[in-house]
């Protein structure tokens, strides 16, 4: 792989997956209850949401892109009420002290990994943010040079993605042991009114 394209594969999965958005919130609320990887698996929901939108951007798929541009208000309301309904559950549930010292298995995260993907893959402001990327590199992308460089492009990508999601996780979860419990449930709180006033947002626009 071309050096230079696969830093900047690497910078754009970083910059799309490090916005604090929605998916963000959910991975620190799952990396402090749980652990690094359970932060990390649910960031993948994300990353397999992101580089669908990459290749879009990559094989320039412009029937995806207007059949999108033609159901926002179905991927606004879809996403929208799916925020409001995390946001809501996040702040009225509680997190126990105790499940900072026997995190639980993988099976809630798996769960959460699918809710990070389709809240991701509903947002079409998301599949925006991927072409516009794209677009502002394509001088240096040079995609179509060679019939891998899409390919090329889109693992780097993943990997940007991958970078950020283990760092935020690892981050987070080594200093989860440190919070107090009183802490954590604020935590949970006001993650939740964040997520939900972002499907708030979103529904807004449906009828804005």
């Amino acid at each position: 792989m071309d050096l230079k394209l696969f830093v900047a594969g690497l910078a754009m999965g970083l910059a799309i997956a490090a916005p604090l958005g929605p998916v963000n919130l959910i991975v620190i609320r799952e990396a402090v209850a749980r652990g690094w990887l359970a932060g990390l698996i649910v960031g993948l929901g994300a990353v397999l949401a992101d580089c669908a939108f990459a290749a879009i951007a990559a094989f320039g798929l412009s029937a995806i892109t207007a059949f999108y541009d033609a159901h926002a208000t179905a991927f606004n309301l879809a996403g929208g009420a799916l925020l409001v309904a995390i946001g809501i559950g996040a702040a009225r549930s509680h997190v126990a002290i105790g499940e900072l010292q026997a995190p639980r298995g993988t099976g809630s995260s798996l769960a959460r990994a699918i809710t990070a993907f389709a809240t991701t893959i509903t947002n079409p402001g998301a599949l925006i943010g991927v072409l516009a990327v794209f677009s502002a590199m394509a001088n240096v992308l040079k995609l179509q040079e060679s019939q891998l460089r899409p390919y090329e492009i889109i693992a780097a990508f993943a990997a940007g993605g991958l970078v950020w999601w283990f760092g935020l996780s690892f981050a987070i979860s080594h200093v989860r042991k440190r919070l107090s419990e009183a802490m954590l449930n604020r935590i949970n709180r006001w993650t939740g009114v964040i997520i939900a006033a972002f499907g708030f947002v979103l529904l807004m626009n449906v009828w804005g």
